[in-house]
């Protein structure tokens, strides 16, 4: 027994260790995108829309459609290397924590659902160690993603809470549900979100039925309040 239980030790470090390098390869690319490409993009924006507010010739209305039009293209590409960078890394996540990112997650969502996000007051500026916070945001985010795929929902809801023996993540929706046993045996997502809860030494749960699905996610972790000295 002693030597089984060494051995889901090391498997859960090194699964650990995988997560975590994982996470910093993640956020070395997400910060090379944004300062390289993406910086090269808002100039080359910036220099396009000086050509074309500068096209005061009528007989180049073309040219000036065209820059107009590049501008657009430029505008697009920005928002795309900006999402990008954001599904990679969120810098809201490590700037500022898990209730920011969660927030900005849902805001962002521009779909027929709607998707809404709440939390208790006093977890607005609390922050969890790292592998918490990363754990719960990619949970959340890929809940999220399965449910404006499939579920046909026409609300998604996102709370965090503390319940005073650990971090809860629930993930909700209106949906036509499915079967979490058949879900479980194809599901890559699903097996990922386990994993995720399994390696931070965490639970996560799911049910389903017609109008109600509803993922749960605890893990063992005390909130900080990063205001504090």
């Amino acid at each position: 027994m002693a030597e089984r239980a060494r051995a889901e030790e090391a498997l859960d470090s090194a699964h650990r260790k995988l997560g975590t390098d994982r996470e910093h390869q993640r956020r070395r690319l997400a910060a090379e995108l944004h300062d390289s490409v993406g910086q090269e993009l808002i100039g080359l924006k910036l220099a396009l829309e000086h050509i074309r507010t500068t096209q005061k010739d009528a007989q180049r209305a073309e040219v000036a459609r065209a820059l107009a039009a590049a501008v657009e293209k430029c505008q697009a590409l920005i928002r795309e290397v900006r999402g990008i960078c954001y599904g990679l890394y969120p810098r809201a996540l490590e700037s500022f924590g898990l209730v920011p990112a969660l927030k900005q997650l849902t805001a962002e969502c521009q779909t027929p659902a709607r998707v809404t996000f709440a939390s208790p007051d006093a977890l607005e500026s609390a922050r969890f160690p790292g592998d918490v916070e990363i754990t719960l945001f990619r949970i959340a985010q890929e809940a999220l993603s399965n449910a404006l795929r499939h579920s046909q929902a026409g609300h998604i809801a996102i709370q965090l809470a503390y319940d005073g023996a650990g971090v809860v993540l629930t993930v909700t929706d209106d949906g036509v549900g499915f079967d979490p046993q058949k879900a479980a045996g194809r599901g890559l997502g699903l097996l990922s979100m386990k994993d995720r809860a399994r390696t931070a030494h965490g639970t996560l749960s799911l049910s389903s039925r017609p109008g109600e699905t509803r993922l749960e996610v605890r893990l063992p972790a005390e909130p900080r309040d990063a205001s504090a000295p």
